[in-house]
Formats: C-alpha cells, structure tokens, sequence
C-alpha cells in the first residue's frame, strides 16, 4: 500500500524496490497489477525519498474492513505526474511512472500462482 501511495505522490521518489516475485496470492485479485512492493527483514527493502522541502505524514488506517494509506503534505505541487499500467501476462505485469519527463518502470513477474486461502 506504501508504494501504491508513494507512487501518486509527485514529491516521493522510489529508491529501491523488489515486487512479491515468489508467489502470487489471492489479496491482488485474480491478476498481477505490478503496483505491490515486498518488505522481508534483512532480504528485500522498499525505499522512498521525499525530494520536497516540506514534510510528508503517510499513515495507515481501517475504515470499515478496508486498509488505507494516509499522505498528508503541506505543499501544492506543480511536478508533473503520469503512471500507466499493462498487463503483460496473467502472471505479470509493468507499471511505468513518468515525473517531468523522466520515466521509470518496474515489472513484476510471478514464478508461480499459489492460493493461499482456506
């Protein structure tokens, strides 16, 4: 949800992510969007850098049965912001953001597709 987040927001820049590339489960529904980004202890990380002069708040919340992330920032931004998404396969798929001209793209793929639901 924080890379889904940080990806909307113009000012953050995605330093360093890896997608659930080892399985895919049914929380992202019945294909791969590419919008997810993997945290595990000492294995994979997920970085943003807040490039603004202003502070950034992201927090998370329930509202009813569903999580949200929260950005709160006290800037207005005139930074250009495009994100487009493809489905390359049932089991991958490639998001692509472009921020003022520069574009950068990141592809998840899946080795296998496991239901983990019982």
């Amino acid at each position: 949800m924080i890379f889904r987040a940080s990806m909307l927001e113009p000012t953050l820049y995605v330093t360093k992510r890896y997608g659930h590339t080892n399985r895919y489960t049914r929380y992202y529904g019945e294909i791969v969007r590419g919008d997810d980004a993997a945290i595990y202890e000492d294995i994979k990380q997920f970085e943003i850098q807040n490039t603004s002069p202003y502070q950034i708040i992201m927090r998370s919340v329930w509202i009813g049965q569903k999580p949200f992330v929260i950005l709160v920032s006290d800037h207005s931004s005139s930074v250009l912001l495009t994100i487009q998404k493809k489905s390359l396969s049932e089991l991958s798929a490639q998001i692509v953001r472009t921020r003022n001209g520069i574009t950068k793209t990141w592809t998840s793929v899946y080795d296998q597709k496991v239901d983990t639901a019982n």
